[in-house]
């Protein structure tokens, strides 16, 4: 049996379009029409047109060993051979990649960064832009982290997908869609639940049951709904202590809405709060950030405990048992472990799966996939922020990521070498935890200007990432190094000492749409 061995190779353009770092050891050959040869040899740091490389123009020495063949370039191999020279950390935006080609679900790029990405023209809403011209048939957002608030901002509709606004529609006969019991967790404190959706009818003449976690008798553990005509079409919460038997609280007030307008609305079940009672607030909103109450808060004597559910999963559009809220359209939801807490659904109707346990077990999810640009870039941010366990999950909510991009190293003073790539390691790790249909993608950031406090340190970092990248497979796109191809990148790309421009933001949009491939 025989076998082929080949060099990565491409010309000198390709070479010059991709520039991939190579591993330490790693060969690669240019080859152009009627010049010279070139092989250089990868040290795992440095970019390959940055290497020193051997060339084969001493006719002489090729003479003595036997040779006067000048290899040439790759002529009409050429076309099997694109993207040879790709950089190596192209698959880590596989899955996004799949992701849009396929636009079968919803799916979400996440963003940990600072304030390099938070500003209107920088990065991420360049790439959101970006993505956007290139699918016109997603809906794309962007949705920028509040440190305030310790959540996402309204969402910014970059577009509108060409087969419209995504809604579930819950028609009358139809069941839900639901989350396995084994993944879906149990919240036994305060409950947040906040659904964007509409009512074809807002006084309707039977409950609506909107979302839950509960079964039949033994299985039973929440549930919110708005009750029927006769009950005042009120907000209320059911729930269980023991599985079976159930309990209803019900808050005097009705929503303000017209029949077949969109809101949010909002239910905080709180079983024990501290002082002997348990309490139930009902709220609405037009942007799901700020809330105007419903009615008084309603408090009852005696504190709960739920009903630890571990069969039923939790369900959307209805219960698992079948009633549903008939005449409703569901945009988004949240439920939230404890008040403003971490989201423990998916937000996007259709990362929820149809309810396979009943007949007819579809609720169609209409309308365009979402695209969401999850920016979790915020000024000072540095790898203590992003790694504070509470803060990283309500910042990584599931709408579907299919890559993390993580923007941090000008925020790390004077820390380099082995407890900087240790410290970075662990955060990339509880990122993956948190996301692991995600891969990561560490970005090396842009240089900063001698006049920084800690440039030189900085752009000890960068190389640090890229040995990290090349240790632990993860994805890497060196944005530095796109700074430095650019030649007169300072002042040209740079707002200040550290910040890029307007232009700058573009040069790191440009090196990540290119490595996405779109």
């Amino acid at each position: 049996m025989s076998f082929r061995f080949q060099f990565r190779r491409g010309t000198t353009a390709e070479r010059n379009a991709a520039n991939p770092i190579l591993a330490a050891g790693e060969p690669a050959v240019v080859l152009d029409s009627g010049q010279p040869a070139e092989l250089v040899l990868g040290d795992g740091v440095t970019a390959m047109a940055g290497l020193r490389a051997a060339v084969w123009d001493d006719d002489a020495r090729l003479a003595l060993a036997g040779t006067a063949t000048q290899p040439g370039d790759l002529g009409t191999a050429a076309a099997a051979d694109v993207g040879d020279f790709a950089p190596s950390a192209l698959p880590a935006f596989d899955s996004l990649r799949v992701a849009l080609s396929a636009g079968e679900r919803s799916c979400a790029v996440q963003v940990l960064g600072d304030s390099t990405g938070d500003g209107a023209d920088e990065w991420p809403r360049l790439l959101a832009a970006d993505l956007a011209a290139a699918h016109p048939e997603w809906t794309v957002h962007h949705r920028l982290w509040s440190d305030a608030a310790q959540a996402y901002a309204a969402p910014t509709v970059v577009q509108t997908g060409t087969a419209g606004t995504q809604a579930m529609v819950v028609a009358s006969g139809s069941r839900t869609r639901r989350m396995a019991g084994s993944v879906s967790p149990h919240i036994s404190g305060a409950i947040d639940v906040r659904i964007k959706m509409s009512l074809a009818d807002w006084t309707p003449t039977v409950a609506h049951t909107f979302i839950g976690k509960s079964g039949s008798a033994g299985a039973r553990g929440w549930y919110a709904t708005i009750n029927n005509t006769a009950s005042g079409n009120r907000p209320a919460f059911t729930y269980s202590t023991d599985g079976t038997a159930l309990a209803t609280m019900t808050v005097i007030g009705t929503p303000t809405v017209a029949d077949g307008e969109t809101i949010w609305m909002r239910w905080v079940f709180v079983p024990d709060n501290g002082a002997g009672s348990r309490t139930l607030s009902a709220y609405q909103s037009t942007d799901g950030v700020t809330w105007t109450q419903i009615g008084a808060t309603l408090t009852t004597a005696g504190a709960v405990t739920l009903y630890n559910n571990t069969t039923e999963g939790y369900a959307l559009g209805g219960e698992s048992t079948g009633a549903n809220a008939s005449g409703a359209t569901i945009y988004e939801v949240n439920i939230l472990d404890g008040i403003d807490g971490e989201n423990v659904v998916p937000a996007l109707p259709d990362l929820w799966t149809p309810n396979a346990l009943l007949t007819p077990n579809t609720i169609p999810v209409t309308g365009a996939p979402v695209l969401t640009i999850l920016n979790g870039s915020r000024p000072g941010a540095n790898i203590a922020y992003w790694a504070d366990a509470p803060r990283l999950a309500k910042a990584t909510p599931n709408f579907g990521q299919a890559a993390a991009i993580l923007s941090l190293s000008h925020n790390q003073g004077v820390a380099f070498a082995a407890p900087f790539i240790a410290e970075y390691d662990a955060w990339r790790a509880q990122v993956e935890t948190r996301l692991p249909a995600a891969p990561s993608v560490i970005l090396t950031q842009n240089p900063e200007t001698p006049a920084a406090t800690n440039a030189t340190q900085h752009a000890q970092r960068r190389r640090d990432l890229i040995a990290l990248a090349r240790q632990k497979g993860a994805g890497l796109v060196d944005t530095y190094q796109a700074f430095l191809d650019y030649g007169t990148w300072d002042p040209d790309l740079m707002l200040d000492s550290v910040h890029p421009n307007p232009a700058g933001s573009a040069v790191i949009r440009d090196a990540l749409t290119k490595a996405i491939g779109r």
